[in-house]
């Protein structure tokens, strides 16, 4: 955890970083990243927020690392092939994870902005 949200109350369950920045989000106003003076209830939501977006991020970027690794042991091992039909499949989670991330980013930018 970083220092930012290190002792912050709202920042839970590391392990489960979408489901509870989802929860989080639902805190914020939709206009959080143009307040002047967001409340102290806020900046910790937001705090939090960023928290989860850091462990998903790093999450999804590790594991993408990691099923590349795999595809490519799988792809040079004559005796581990893989199967035509799960390379659409690995396709498209591959590009659902690239999109998460960029949303991911998105919302750091905005989340990061009201707390300037």
């Amino acid at each position: 955890m970083s220092a930012l949200t290190k002792d912050n109350p709202l920042n839970q369950n590391p392990g489960r970083a979408p489901y509870e920045l989802a929860h989080l989000l639902r805190r914020l106003p939709v206009d959080f990243a143009y307040l002047r003076s967001p409340t102290q209830e806020q900046k910790e939501a937001a705090g939090a927020a960023l928290e989860h977006i850091e462990d998903a991020t790093g999450t999804l970027l590790h594991g993408l690392e990691a099923i590349g690794a795999l595809l490519f042991s799988a792809g040079t091992n004559k005796d581990f092939p893989v199967a035509a039909n799960q390379l659409p499949d690995l396709g498209s989670l591959i590009q659902h994870l690239a999109v998460e991330l960029q949303m991911l980013h998105d919302l750091e930018d905005s989340v990061s902005a009201g707390l300037k």
